[in-house]
């Protein structure tokens, strides 16, 4: 009784309903209460589950309740939390998908990725075309395809015609799914991509470096897409002379054909093609003397694997950061991962200041840095502040060595779309502390957690009640 004279005016009819007897169980009475809350009460709640309230405590929560949910969105007393948490999702802000009433929840036997891609489905802004059916994930898909769901989902408009695709078949190996990442990342693909730049089961990890280098920034060259794409059984040294022929600026005239060096051409004609292509314009005649300008750009022939890589990046596109050459040049026993990332950070746009030298992840850094530091040169601009210590917005949000995997999904997330929440620079947090997710905590907090970044507000008055603790 003390509930329905909570807010506005009680429900009609409500007399006998809704007034709860002394017997009456602790979760009618919490239905109760749901009931009186905002908007229009389902019928019939009195005798629901306890799920079945909390699906209806969600769908009272912000905006309008999809259409013919008082049958289809309750959950009937079998369904597993997951089937609840979906639909829950589907609730959440704005509108929702058309004809997701049926589709999209997920039914009690759905296996826990299934959940997340759903989830990530309903995320921000619209869903792509004809995604209710095709871009739900099935039971048996790997980890790995729905990493790639998500990515497809993550900001701005997905590449047409995407939805078949790209999504990764479940025998895909990794690589694929590194290079499906790479081209949803920032701006546009390049056209006609999606079906001649994703890579074949078979293709060599160089193979797929090239394609991430050929979506790096601005546009890519003109018939780029049969001509520069390297074939499974070229050269490791073809493959690096590709990556700088994409750098940045225009490609030399006729390059095409003249600068590709073909799999008989010695490494130090190599180097000079590469020098060629740095930027602006090429010394004539250079062709024969293999001089770069002056001489000190010229990798001399004892110099070590990786120096010559990183110097090779340098010339990548527009100018080189400044002071780059003693700093940025990796000693010969540099790890594997450092050079990654120096290439990450020459990659498109402008490299964030000071990164010069503390943005290098040292060789005992786990992969799982090294994947955030990608992640945050990814798009768009890195949140300020973030050189020393490869954070989202401020230096706390640095994810150290022993963190867990679920932290690293997280962190990733805020980075999706958009700008991170403000306060969230400690925490982790949606926007105050309450929500954040300490390092103890259970999947189920970081699914909530990357919800509530997905987009659009979080709804009011959640703090407490609807807050994961």
């Amino acid at each position: 009784m003390r509930e329905q004279q909570g807010g506005g005016r009680c429900h009609q009819g409500a007399a006998g309903r809704r007034s709860v007897s002394s017997g009456s169980s602790r979760e009618e009475v919490s239905v109760m209460r749901e009931q009186q809350g905002g908007g229009q009460c389902h019928q019939g709640a009195a005798g629901r589950s306890r799920e079945e309230v909390s699906v209806i405590r969600e769908q009272q929560g912000g905006g309008r309740c999809h259409q013919g949910a008082a049958e289809r969105g309750s959950v009937s007393s079998g369904s597993s939390r997951e089937g609840v948490g979906v639909i829950r999702e589907q609730q959440r802000g704005g509108h929702c998908h058309q004809g997701a009433a049926g589709r999209r929840s997920v039914s009690s036997g759905s296996s826990r990725e299934e959940v997340s891609v759903m989830r990530e489905q309903q995320g921000g802004g619209q869903c792509h075309q004809g995604a209710a059916g095709r871009r739900s994930v099935s039971r048996g898909s790997s980890r790995e395809e729905v990493s790639v769901m998500r990515e497809q989902q993550g900001g701005g408009q997905c590449h047409e015609g995407a939805a078949g695709r790209r999504s990764v078949s479940s025998g895909s190996s990794r690589e694929e799914v590194s290079v499906m990442r790479e081209q949803q990342g920032g701006g546009r693909c390049h056209e006609g991509a999606a079906g001649r730049r994703s890579v074949s089961r078979g293709s060599s990890r160089e193979e797929v470096s090239v394609m991430r280098e050929q979506q790096g920034g601005g546009q890519c060259h003109q018939g780029a897409a049969g001509r520069r794409s390297v074939s499974s059984g070229s050269s490791r040294e073809e493959v690096s002379v590709m990556r700088e022929q994409q750098g940045g600026g225009r490609c030399h005239e006729g390059a095409a054909g003249r600068r590709s060096v073909s799999s008989g051409s010695s490494r130090e004609e190599v180097g000079v093609m590469r020098e060629q292509q740095g930027g602006g314009q090429c010394h004539q005649g250079a062709a024969e003397r293999r001089s770069v300008s002056s001489g000190t750009r010229s990798v001399s022939s004892g110099s070590s694997r990786e120096e010559v890589s990183v110097i090779r990046e340098q010339q990548g596109g527009g100018r080189c950061h400044q002071g780059a050459a003693g700093r940025r040049s990796v000693s010969s026993g540099s790890s594997r991962e450092e050079v990654s990332v120096m290439r990450e950070q020459q990659g498109g746009g402008r490299c964030h200041e000071g990164a010069a030298g503390r943005r290098s992840v040292s060789s005992g850094s786990s992969r799982e840095e090294v994947g955030i530091m990608r992640e945050q040169q990814g798009g768009g601009q890195c949140h300020q502040g973030a050189a020393e210590r490869r954070s989202v917005s401020s230096g706390t949000r640095s994810v150290s060595p022993g963190s867990s995997r679920e932290e690293v999904s997280v962190m990733r997330e805020q980075q999706g779309g958009g700008r991170c929440h403000e306060g969230a620079a400690g925490r982790r947090s949606v926007s105050s502390g309450t929500r954040s997710v300490s390092s103890g905590s259970s999947r189920e907090e970081v699914s909530v957690m990357r919800e509530q970044q997905g987009g659009g507000r979080c709804h009011e008055g959640a703090a407490g009640r609807r807050s994961v603790s």
